[in-house]
């Protein structure tokens, strides 16, 4: 699953987006291609959410889950590694459970 990790504007390091190929596009016809997700955090660290257009903002856990242990950036400059990391482990964890 081939994605983008990115700063939309490399003024704002706190917000990082994700762009990713959507699997639902597989069988759905009225899906997107590609999704894409921001994640950001305080500008002096804190809780990491996603920007909705609700404005509901929830909390990111673990494997960019939306259950578990909370993810929390101590710095903003590397919420972008954060995300990536977090990614890898969502993907591993997503192979390791398809492969039974």
């Amino acid at each position: 699953m081939k994605a983008r990790i990115y700063h939309d504007n490399p003024a704002y390091p706190h917000y990082v987006t994700v762009e990713a190929d959507n699997w639902a596009a597989e069988y759905d016809d009225n899906a997107p291609a590609r999704v894409s997700t921001t994640y950001f955090c305080p500008v002096d660290g804190g809780y990491v959410r996603i920007a909705d257009d609700a404005g509901r903002h929830p909390q990111v856990c673990e494997g960019l889950a939306s259950m578990g242990n909370t993810l929390y950036c101590r710095d903003p400059a590397t919420l972008i590694d954060l995300i990536r990391r977090e990614r890898r482990k969502a993907l591993a964890a997503d192979r390791r459970q398809n492969q039974c």
